[in-house]
């Protein structure tokens, strides 16, 4: 892989990473509210959206990680979905 390559997917990881972060902080700051005093549409809106972005953000980070593993030939098990627009090189 390119020196520039590697430098968006450490880019990109970082990003993905800070992503998950408000995520989880967002998801929390949702949770308990709703335990303490009970639904509303907002709380539940902001709920969804959270879990929403913590779910692009994991999903992000297994596909960067799958990539960079493909990349070194480390792999035991290979995910055909993950490797769409891969070249052999």
């Amino acid at each position: 892989m390119s020196r520039s390559a590697s430098l968006w997917t450490a880019g990109w990881f970082a990003a993905l990473l800070g992503l998950g972060t408000f995520a989880i902080g967002i998801t929390i700051n949702s949770v308990v509210p709703l335990a303490i005093g009970g639904a509303n549409s907002l709380l539940i809106k902001t709920l969804a959206v959270s879990l929403a972005g913590l779910s692009v953000s994991v999903c992000g980070i297994v596909f960067l990680t799958y990539r960079l593993e493909l990349d070194s030939g480390s792999l035991k098990r290979r995910i055909r979905a993950f490797e769409v627009g891969w070249k052999e090189g």
